[in-house]
């Protein structure tokens, strides 16, 4: 169990599933209450791992919907410590085919998904003197693929912000991470069209996008998101690049 952890409050969004899930049950297990933010219900997962934690069902792409998930927060919480930002999606797509709603979905999620939970956040952080937001990328920001332009684009958008916010926060005593991942065993891919994902990763291996057999489990991700919020104050990590290998 984590002293730093034990007792803190950590919200973590797109927490069903996959990396968010994972660091949810790492948190739990060092002693965090955790907040599960997610579409579907992650209620039964909160009661699972325990000490308090709780389950909101959420789309953090509506502002409204954000800021009464924190309402709720602040409520049963009074506080929060640390903010893990994860949810996001990516659906492969050529850029003249994208539909209105794919646009929609992928600004809501990947970019104003973050802005609306650090604009809940801060407040409760500037109030406690201290907190830790860590905003999850994609190596798509440095090595864009074809075919999901949307997605590293808007990727790229949050970590512009992440940078600027770690800025303007500093001096509140609040400490901004950007944790940029790749290749993880998850179910991403869950729910792509099957013709265009064909056509999207037969390019992706011809041109060498795609790193065969080389993929990180959830937990390993999971581990480093909570060593990162455990890390005592007087240092901080600001941006790292994790990696298969």
């Amino acid at each position: 169990m984590s002293e730093v952890l034990a007792g803190k409050t950590v919200v973590i969004t797109g927490a069903s599933r996959g990396v968010g899930l994972a660091s949810a049950i790492e948190a739990g297990a060092q002693g965090a209450r955790v907040v599960l933010l997610a579409r579907s219900d992650a209620s039964e997962a909160a009661e699972k791992i325990g000490n308090g934690s709780f389950a909101i069902s959420c789309d953090v792409g509506d502002g409204p919907a954000v800021r009464n998930a924190f309402a709720q927060i602040r409520e049963r919480a009074g506080a929060v410590y640390a903010l893990v930002n994860n949810a996001g999606i990516g659906r492969p797509q050529a850029v003249d085919k994208l539909t209105d709603e794919d646009i929609a979905a992928h600004v809501g999620v990947n970019f104003l998904g973050t802005v609306h939970t650090v604009r809940e956040a801060v407040p409760m952080m500037r109030e406690a003197g201290t907190g830790h937001i860590i905003n999850i990328s994609s190596e798509t920001v440095s090595d864009p693929f074809p075919f999901l332009a949307l997605y590293a684009g808007t990727k790229a958008g949050t970590e512009t912000f992440t940078v600027a916010l770690r800025r303007e926060v500093k001096a509140s005593g609040i400490r901004v991470t950007l944790l940029r991942i790749g290749a993880t065993m998850t179910d991403f891919a869950s729910g792509w069209d099957p013709e265009v994902a064909g056509a999207a990763i037969t390019l992706w291996q011809k041109e060498g996008y795609l790193k065969a057999g080389l993929a990180m489990e959830p937990q390993q991700v999971a581990h480093h998101v909570c060593a990162l919020i455990a890390a005592p104050p007087g240092a901080l990590m600001e941006s790292i690049e994790l990696q298969p290998g």
